[in-house]
């Protein structure tokens, strides 16, 4: 809490010092088929990361399991759609896999989160500038068509440094935890910065640390 209260104490100091204005943004992320309780007013029914997620990328609210359309399955313009019209740079970086609801939710749109597969090959038509997330077969073994939509093909840090002067790359890396050579979020993170911020009409960036959620999901505080 003290580090948190210091940064935000440093931010407001240095505010006047940058020729910009200060915006925050809060997003109601329950989902659209949630009733609400009649004692509280609060919805009764908790969302998904589909729902949540593309309330977060849209401003909308959509039903459960629902990644970027509306309940009636239209397409919903992201944020990151929004940026490209201004001529900004787009990416999508996690550590989950990038055919998860949250990534999906800023690059894709189908009516089920569970079809993999569907949010891999909306994705491909995006237009997103960097889609990096933990490799996975199913991203692995679409290889040739993310090559043939545009995209360099990255594995490793070394080939995504190769990267940097390509229209669009798709780094798939080991981000799993789960061994000596897996990379940390904030490893990554420079790479990705480094590379959007090549241009001059700045870019936005979804980064998300899935293994907070998943770690919640099998009560693992550690």
């Amino acid at each position: 809490i003290r580090s948190v209260l210091t940064l935000v104490l440093i931010v407001v100091l240095m505010l006047p010092f940058f020729p910009m204005k200060a915006h925050a943004a809060y997003e109601n992320t329950y989902s659209n088929t949630n009733s609400l309780r009649v004692a509280t007013g609060l919805p009764e029914q908790t969302t998904d990361s589909a729902a949540g997620g593309t309330a977060l990328a849209t401003g909308y609210l959509t039903n459960n399991d629902r990644v970027g359309v509306d309940p009636n399955d239209v397409e919903l313009k992201t944020i990151l759609d929004w940026a490209k019209e201004l001529g900004k740079d787009t990416g999508v970086l996690t550590t989950d896999v990038m055919n998860g609801a949250t990534p999906g939710a800023f690059s894709a749109h189908t009516n089920n989160r569970h079809d993999k597969n569907a949010i891999l090959r909306s994705q491909l038509t995006s237009g997103v500038d960097l889609l990096c997330a933990n490799a996975n077969n199913e991203a692995k073994s679409m290889k040739s068509d993310i090559e043939a939509s545009g995209y360099t093909y990255c594995t490793d840090l070394d080939q995504a440094q190769a990267s940097m002067d390509q229209d669009m790359v798709y780094w798939l890396l080991n981000m799993e935890r789960t061994d000596s050579d897996s990379l940390a979020l904030e490893t990554v993170v420079p790479y990705a910065l480094d590379y959007l911020d090549q241009n001059e009409e700045g870019f936005v960036i979804m980064i998300e640390q899935a293994f907070i959620d998943k770690y919640c999901h099998n009560w693992d505080i550690e």
